[in-house]
């Protein structure tokens, strides 16, 4: 089974896929491990090469993921093709995959947070050094993303993030 978990940066995905993936057994696939520095978006054709194409086929997925901080590739990441595999990242559900490959998830979340909870949660996790890029790169991006592809649209559920 593979679950799609979308929502805006800071909305809880990471939280909620690790919970889901700890109480069932499962491995995460961050879209993260897809993103290099200076890239408009996270690397869909190499997702959709090295994870969904042999999950699909019942084999191995097998890819490295990028470190974002060093600039580099890390060592290899195999997930089996069995069990429960939660793909989490902001536009998880992005139209650019969808329209190679069709509806790649069983289940599909979206994560929302109001924005004051949002901008608490980055502040405390990436201090003020990212503030900018946030500000400036990050957040007009994503709500580019979510007013031109209604992401939670494609989402089977739609979950609203409390206060920490």
């Amino acid at each position: 089974m593979i679950v799609a978990i979308d929502g805006f940066g800071a909305s809880g995905k990471s939280v909620f896929a690790s919970r889901l993936a700890r109480e069932f057994g499962g491995h995460v696939v961050a879209l993260d491990d897809f993103t290099r520095p200076g890239t408009p978006t996270w690397e869909h054709e190499r997702f959709i090469d090295e994870v969904l194409v042999p999950l699909r086929a019942g084999r191995p997925a097998v890819y490295r993921p990028w470190r974002y901080d060093q600039r580099s590739p890390g060592p290899l990441v195999t997930i089996p093709p069995d069990g429960l595999v939660i793909v989490e990242g902001v536009s998880a559900l992005a139209l650019a995959v969808v329209e190679r490959v069709g509806r790649w998830w069983d289940v599909a979340f979206w994560v929302d947070a109001d924005v004051a909870l949002r901008t608490a949660r980055i502040a405390e996790r990436d201090g003020e050094s990212l503030r900018p890029l946030w500000e400036q790169q990050w957040w007009p991006s994503e709500q580019h993303y979510f007013d031109t592809e209604s992401p939670a649209d494609r989402a089977d559920f739609v979950l609203r993030a409390a206060v920490d």
